[in-house]
């Protein structure tokens, strides 16, 4: 995996996502890092899978599936499992959960799924009912990016989640000045972290164009707003809630609602 430049701004998000190795001491973790293109969920889940050291890494880049349970088939493949038939709405997520059991043995494993929005959608609730059930597979943290709002939120809504949102400038044109180099064009690099809305990877260049910010809140931050110091789990150095004991249910209940999927 490629050498990073390095990262600005998100020393808190830093520090929650580095905590991963010792919650898999004693029981697993899940965490979903959130938000638009651009603002650095890859380049933490990178990071993340670069400094595990506890353990192997099952390292995925979801790719567009419109087939049901393509996502699943995917991971089996990846983590060189064999399919043991053909995954419908009760069997997916134990699947899944037996090939995270066989990688990680008697140790730690750390699953890194990027772009998990891009799969299908029975693969989508396969995973979070998976995701939902984790420490039936013992010490495993899986770690997944995911784009939003979109449709995939309601999939991964009831995982405790940790919101990406855009920079201040002055780390945005930190960021501009170790990927474009040098000082000499630092007040053209200074409006291009102004233009990118905050968002590092499109005002560089690396990445699609800056979305606008949704007219609904996020976070509890009013749209055109920064999110208040302090209001989020990882500015106050926690773990974002985890999902009540309803919330498995709840995915069963969705997943069946969800065209392309099945019952048995």
């Amino acid at each position: 995996m490629p050498t990073a430049p390095p990262i600005h701004g998100r020393s808190a998000e830093r520090r929650l996502v580095a905590t991963l190795p010792d919650r898999l001491r004693t029981g697993s973790a899940v965490l979903v890092l959130t938000g638009e293109p651009g603002l650095g969920r890859t380049t933490l889940l990178d990071e993340a899978a670069r400094s595990f050291r506890a353990g192997p890494v099952l390292y995925v880049r979801c790719d567009a599936e419109s087939r049901p349970y393509g996502g699943v088939r995917a991971l089996i493949a990846a983590a060189r499992r064999a399919p043991a038939g053909a995954p419908d709405i009760r069997t997916a997520p134990q699947t899944l959960l037996d090939a995270f059991r066989h990688l990680a043995g008697d140790g730690p494993l750390l699953v890194c799924l990027d772009d998990a929005h891009r799969w299908d959608a029975p693969s989508r609730a396969a995973l979070a009912r998976a995701a939902h059930r984790l420490p039936r597979a013992g010490r495993v943290g899986l770690l997944l990016t995911a784009a939003g709002p979109g449709p995939a939120d309601r999939d991964f809504a009831a995982l405790p989640a940790l919101p990406l949102h855009p920079l201040p400038p002055p780390a945005a044109a930190a960021f501009l000045d170790d990927v474009t180099g040098g000082p000499s064009t630092r007040p053209r690099r200074r409006r291009a972290a102004g233009g990118g809305g905050g968002q590092p990877g499109p005002a560089a260049g690396h990445g699609p164009p800056a979305h606008p910010r949704p007219s609904c809140p996020v976070n509890g931050a009013r749209p055109g707003r920064s999110p208040t110091p302090g209001s989020s789990p990882a500015s106050r150095g926690e773990w974002p809630a985890a999902p009540t004991p309803a919330a498995d249910d709840l995915l069963l209940l969705t997943a069946a609602a969800t065209p392309g999927t099945r019952s048995t």
